[in-house]
């Protein structure tokens, strides 16, 4: 993994028959994924975690940021309305 990771240009094969590559990892043994396999599909679902993670804090925030505005638009609602009543009762 080291090695591949330092340079993009190499592909290993590992005794067991696994292939590694900077851009791809398969199995070469039979009987169920390998350890590089498993190691793979690890690494992909700590990357998805992270995105979904970053995702979330995204959404977290414009939600706040949606509820401030509506707040202040609330307000400005009701100063409004209560001109309105003013302007009203002067008359």
């Amino acid at each position: 993994r080291v090695l591949v990771g330092q340079s993009p240009d190499v592909a290993v094969v590992t005794v067991a028959g696994d292939l590694l590559t900077p851009v791809r990892a398969a199995g070469g043994a039979a009987g169920g994924p390998s350890a590089l396999e498993l190691q793979g599909a690890l690494d992909d679902a700590r990357r998805r975690h992270g995105e979904a993670v970053a995702t979330g804090e995204r959404a977290r925030f414009a939600a706040l940021e949606a509820e401030r505005a509506q707040s202040e638009a609330s307000e400005r609602h009701e100063r409004t309305l209560e001109r309105l009543h003013e302007s009203d009762a002067a008359l």
